[in-house]
């Protein structure tokens, strides 16, 4: 891109107009380090701010002036921002680009202002000054570390606490294990292991939770909001006016399992015929958007006063995680699948847990799922220091009813039950029960694997609902572990 293409796009997050150096240096230095906070940027001198209108400076004064500009720059930003100033000249009139790296030393800040004031951040096309939470955030990356793995403030282990995290994390992992060989390798967590995962840490004889243990655990957090995931159905493509809400507590994959079920009940779910069985065929791919809140979850700012949003509306889905991409990732980098974690001890967590499989590639996944489903591919971006991820629903049709045979009547298409007769119903808050009780009715012996197949759920979730439903005394178990099956109740 040429420099008049830049000027032509106007101000960005990473380009900056100024007509002239300002007499107040921290018009300028402010903006300077806010992008050396940030992935770095241009200021470009002799361009008229917001309007991008030429006006160039005198070619006498332009040696002087980037002589200047080092010197300001080097004096008044610490610690020392990392500069390259160089003339062009565009359209007949002579620029300064300053072009401004970003630091790995962060924060940087205006001296005259100091470390809290003179810290400033981009926001968009213009440059503010970072929030308390933004700062502390800034701190701990100019240390290399990250938040999660900070000991929690004046915080102890209670009595059973320990105990409690290890069953936790060992009971997920051995529900999400795909068969008896995994399950067996198993590991069980152990408070050694804790610790190797950085989500204790021992100091002589005391062993201080992380906030990586207390936000997977669901404790105690103190200095920080709760977190939690809310989520909310709306009538329409707008906020507003509520059909279905939920705020998600606890453990953080209570978390994740509550709303991704909040997105299955909310979503329209048509139905096919496999054999004898009935399998759920919804109108998103649900893999990806399990992992869409996933991702949200280990990758957000727990720094930031906000929580992760999951909006369903009439035409889209959308994933909203505060804190934006970490600084070394951008937009285009996570389109092409790249990524890097912002929470290693909580990322780690949900990886023993078989939570999450690896770390990366998840935007370019959710275009292959989408794209395999005639989906428009998803949208992500970043807005108000969050990371979005944006799934498009179909446009909803009317109910229909697809006789591959071409030759039967509505009656006897209703009362078929083999592969030929496939039924899409826009069925709107279908339990997870209901679900796998249909396809348990279907399929009279039906095992646990087949359940999953038949269903699309993930193992904890099928398993879950089993549990359920025995409890109620819908179905029923019988035969081996290894070659039985379930029934519906008194069949």
């Amino acid at each position: 891109m040429t420099l008049l293409e830049e000027i032509a796009r106007g101000e960005t997050s990473s380009l900056e107009f100024k007509e002239a150096r300002p007499d107040d240096s921290v018009k300028f230095t402010k903006t300077v380090v806010a992008f050396a906070n940030g992935r770095g940027g241009r200021l470009l001198f002799g361009v008229e701010d917001g309007t991008g209108r030429l006006v160039g400076i005198p070619r006498e004064k332009v040696a002087r002036e980037m002589d200047a500009l080092v010197d300001t720059i080097a004096n008044a930003c610490t610690p020392p921002v990392s500069v390259d100033a160089k003339p062009a000249v565009v359209d007949g009139k002579a620029l300064i680009a300053v072009d401004v790296r970003p630091g790995a030393k962060t924060p940087y800040y205006v001296k005259s202002l100091g470390l809290r004031k003179g810290t400033f951040v981009r926001v968009g096309a213009t440059s503010r000054q970072a929030e308390e939470h933004t700062l502390k955030s800034l701190i701990l990356e100019g240390e290399n570390l990250s938040f999660d793995g900070q000991v929690v403030k004046d915080a102890t282990l209670a009595g059973g606490e320990l105990g409690t995290a290890c069953r936790l994390m060992t009971d997920t992992a051995r529900r999400n294990c795909r068969n008896d060989a995994e399950r067996a390798a198993l590991k069980p967590m152990t408070e050694t292991r804790l610790a190797s995962l950085g989500l204790v840490v021992r100091k002589g004889r005391k062993v201080l939770p992380t906030y990586a243990f207390r936000i997977v655990t669901g404790g105690d957090v103190p200095d920080i909001l709760p977190p939690c995931i809310k989520c909310g159905c709306f009538r329409g493509t707008a906020k507003g006016d509520f059909a279905d809400r939920r705020t998600c507590e606890g453990p953080l994959v209570d978390q994740i399992d509550a709303a991704f079920e909040f997105v299955v009940r909310n979503i329209r779910v048509g139905s096919e015929l496999v054999g004898t069985a009935r399998r759920d065929v919804y109108e998103l791919p649900l893999d990806a958007i399990r992992e869409a809140i996933c991702n949200a979850a280990f990758h957000r700012d727990y720094l930031a006063p906000s929580c992760i949003y999951v909006a369903l509306y009439a035409d889209r889905l959308e994933v909203v995680s505060p804190g934006g991409l970490v600084r070394d990732i951008t937009l285009e980098d996570a389109l092409n699948g790249f990524s890097k974690i912002r929470n290693f001890k909580i990322g780690a967590a949900l990886e023993y847990m078989k939570e999450v499989e690896g770390w990366g590639g998840g935007v370019s996944r959710f275009r292959e799922s989408c794209k395999a489903m005639g989906l428009r591919p998803p949208k992500v971006e970043e807005e108000g220091g969050c990371f979005k991820v944006v799934f498009f629903r179909r446009a909803e049709t009317a109910d229909e009813t697809i006789n591959e045979t071409g030759n039967e009547t509505g009656d006897e298409t209703a009362d078929r039950t083999i592969n030929n007769v496939r039924t899409i119903n826009r069925t709107i808050n279908r339990t997870i029960k209901e679900v796998v009780l249909e396809a348990i009715v279907q399929a009279p012996g039906i095992a646990g694997p087949q359940l999953m197949s038949a269903t699309g759920r993930k193992r904890t979730v099928v398993t879950d609902a089993l549990a359920a439903l025995q409890r109620e005394g819908k179905v029923e178990h019988r035969g081996s572990k290894k070659t039985g099956g379930y029934y519906p109740t008194g069949r």
